[in-house]
């Protein structure tokens, strides 16, 4: 492993550190933490530089190839490191989107770009959500160039959660072995099922309140299914019971304890079951 600084800035001094890891040619580079609140990406990142190091010194990296983790990403898309990041033809971010709330486990791509669903299946990840544009996708430079961008999504934002994190270190490690990258035998996951965001139907508050979720991102819901309630925040009753508009699977259930009339507080996949 070596470690580099990818972009310094020369007025405050601060620095976005990568590692480096096997030698030879730039071949997948990975992106943690696109800002400073995304505390679950910089979590994922630094298990994936442990785990990595590990794999490097029992010789498991394939001769001829590079992998570039970056940690803290948030400054990367400056300067040199823009320059940096585009030398690998492959990049993989953690994101739990700019809203705030569980998902399901995915693998997030552009469905014209040229990361193609059936290369987000190697993650092994239960679902790859296919997209039109950008939307939500973190502001890092390897957003731009090739299109060949994967982002994976494994718990929030705002706090560290174990079993997604591992979840997304797997994904990585299975996606790097099955592209020739490193030696390393590992539960071959899941044949992912393929979502585009035209099947995602959006659920809103009608009051606002306090949030009581009634199910998790995963469950099968039917249509009429209350999913959640809203409170009175002065005297708790319950002012508003949210019903599911469809068949489905929970994409996406808000995760903050208050709620305004209006808020995108879910998403179904619809008519997809378990």
């Amino acid at each position: 492993m070596k470690r580099e600084v990818i972009w310094e800035d020369g007025e405050t001094g601060r620095k976005t550190v990568g590692y480096v890891f096997g030698k030879g040619e730039p071949s997948v580079c990975v992106l943690g933490a696109a800002s400073g609140s995304e505390a679950q990406a910089l979590f994922i990142a630094a298990r994936l530089v442990k785990k990595l190091k590990e794999l490097e010194a029992r010789g498991a990296m394939v001769s001829n190839h590079q992998v570039l983790v970056i940690p803290d990403a948030s400054g990367a898309a400056n300067g040199a490191g823009r320059e940096r990041l585009e030398a690998y033809p492959c990049a993989v971010g953690f994101s739990g989107f700019s809203r705030n709330g569980d998902f399901v486990p995915h693998v997030r791509v552009r469905e014209n770009g040229e990361a193609s669903g059936s290369l987000a299946n190697l993650f092994g990840m239960p679902y790859v959500l296919l997209t039109g544009t950008a939307g939500e996708e973190p502001r890092t430079a390897g957003r731009d160039g090739k299109d060949r961008m994967f982002w994976l999504c494994a718990g929030g934002r705002l706090q560290i959660e174990e079993e997604p994190a591992r979840q997304a270190v797997s994904a990585v490690l299975r996606f790097l072995t099955r592209m020739g990258i490193l030696r390393y035998a590992s539960h071959s996951g899941y044949i992912a099922s393929m979502v585009r965001e035209t099947d995602l139907t959006v659920v809103r508050t009608d009051a606002s309140g306090i949030f009581r979720p009634l199910v998790r991102p995963g469950q099968e819901v039917r249509r009429g299914d209350t999913l959640a309630e809203i409170l009175d925040p002065l005297e708790g009753e319950t002012i508003s019971r949210i019903q599911s508009p469809t068949d489905g699977v929970m994409f996406f259930v808000w995760g903050r304890p208050l709620a305004e009339e209006g808020d995108r507080i879910g998403a179904v996949i619809r008519r997809l079951h378990q």
